[in-house]
């Protein structure tokens, strides 16, 4: 880029699933975690870890 020259931005949707396609895993592994009182941080890795191995 040349002293001077603006960058061009490009904006993207809030919700674009084919740009994160992550995001199509997201309702499968938080549905484990709905309703669950969850004492730490540790466990919830732990559930979303065995959630993803079954997956």
């Amino acid at each position: 880029m040349s002293p001077g020259s603006r960058p061009n931005l490009l904006f993207l949707l809030s919700h674009s699933p084919e740009l994160e396609p992550a995001e199509r895993l997201l309702p499968l592994s938080n549905k484990l975690l709905a309703n669950r009182g969850l004492t730490s941080l540790d466990e919830q890795e732990q559930l979303q870890a065995e959630r993803c191995c079954w997956l």
